[in-house]
């Protein structure tokens, strides 16, 4: 579906406001037009949205892949009846939990005003009963509260004052990477404020207060939180030793359409874990074009290390506690797992070779310049001494003008 054509607009940032008004008066018709059209186990808006509306350098909005939204909702328990999505974009982590259990309830929280129409959309559609937040995530401020209660085939859609606080079985988020906040002193920041600089440990703690005590999250974040000191260095060093951390899971980088960094998945269990699961991922992708993608049969290889927990060369390790206050509380991925693969030098006469031929072409390269060079003649002294330096250059550089003589090689040297 065209949202272009079906409003008659020509520009896409028409369409949000337009969208809106119709979800709160009667969706119905674009729904099923929808319902028609597309594949509802995937968040089908999420490109469009990505390429036309997303605000890339302010808000550092990267919608989630498919591959990586479905391994983040795997990773937590499947029989969860309700959940948070913090950031949810366009829905692609709430349409994959969703896959999981249809009737849980979703607590949804979104920054962008021109997003959370299309995140309503992919809730409605799918006929989801719960709330969407649209405001700063940060400060718990909210320009617009939603109410969706299921219907007979599509949520009803009602806009409310405010919504009863609530704790949730399982969390799921991909922040804006590394984004700039004004710091604040809420309850939920309990392990320290995260600098200003980056909002990424604000992020998780939110999440975290939103966990009930038995909960599980998996937020997607860059390596930068794994190992970055000061600060962030001690809110890291406090969740670790509250034992919540679960795992770490390296993902493959050029997985996102708008920025090619590598991300890695972070687990918590507020059950608490006497160890910590690393995974390095990063090669358990295939190359489509110039992006990298996590299939199916890497969603599942990762699930299976995940719910083994035990050594698997150049893949996972199991780290203690122990082990990890010995390394500072760096959690960065490539102290736990070794996934360095040697690649021997090749032969030494294949090495001659390739040297030798890279200087004929060079020699020859630089003939063909000189004969050109002493072709050109100068308008004026300055332009024809340029020309008789380059000359000379390149004779210093053993370009020779005689074309009977031979080229010179490291090859003809050697027989000489």
């Amino acid at each position: 579906m065209n949202f272009l054509d079906y409003f008659n607009v020509k520009e896409s940032y028409q369409v949000s406001e337009k969208l809106l008004t119709l979800l709160l008066q009667n969706p119905n018709e674009i729904c099923a037009q929808y319902v028609r059209e597309h594949d509802l186990s995937k968040d089908e808006l999420m490109a469009d949205f990505q390429l036309n509306d997303a605000s890339r350098d302010s808000l550092k909005q990267d919608f989630t892949p498919e591959g990586i939204a479905k391994l983040s909702a795997k990773l937590l328990p499947s029989n969860f009846k309700s959940a948070a999505d913090i950031c949810s974009g366009t829905g692609a982590l709430t349409i994959q939990l969703w896959n999981i259990n249809p009737s849980a309830y979703f607590h949804c929280e979104e920054f962008s005003e021109r997003t959370v129409p299309f995140l309503l959309f992919n809730l409605i559609v799918r006929n989801i009963e719960g709330e969407v937040l649209c405001g700063d995530t940060l400060t718990q401020e909210y320009k617009h509260v939603y109410k969706l209660t299921k219907g007979s085939q599509f949520s009803v859609l009602t806009e409310v004052e405010n919504v009863e606080p609530k704790l949730f079985e399982v969390c799921i988020s991909n922040p804006p990477y590394s984004l700039k906040w004004n710091q604040d002193k809420r309850s939920c920041y309990k392990y320290g404020i995260a600098p200003a600089k980056a909002a990424d440990y604000a992020f998780i703690q939110y999440g975290l207060s939103l966990l009930q005590d038995n909960g599980k999250a998996c937020f997607i974040l860059p390596h930068g939180i794994l190992f970055r000191g000061n600060t962030e260095g001690d809110i890291r060093q406090a969740l670790i030793k509250e034992h919540i951390v679960d795992a770490i899971i390296g993902l493959p980088n050029n997985c996102f359409m708008c920025t090619s960094i590598p991300v890695h998945l972070l687990v918590f269990d507020k059950k608490k874990t006497q160890d910590l699961l690393v995974v390095d991922a990063s090669t358990l992708c295939e190359k489509e074009g110039k992006f990298n993608k996590v299939k199916e049969e890497h969603i599942n290889k990762i699930l299976g290390l995940y719910a083994l927990r035990s050594e698997v060369e150049k893949l996972a390790h199991v780290a203690t506690y122990e082990e990890v206050a010995k390394n500072e509380f760096n959690l960065n991925i490539p102290r736990y797992v070794n996934s360095f693969e040697y690649i021997p030098p090749p032969p030494l006469d294949e090495t001659i070779n390739e040297l030798s031929s890279i200087e004929d072409e060079l020699f020859n390269n630089q003939q063909n310049l000189l004969k050109d060079i002493s072709t050109l003649k100068g308008f004026s002294i300055k332009e024809q001494q340029a020309i008789e330096a380059w000359k000379w250059n390149l004779t210093m550089h053993g370009a020779i003008l005689n074309e009977e003589l031979p080229a010179k090689s490291i090859k003809q040297d050697a027989a000489m």
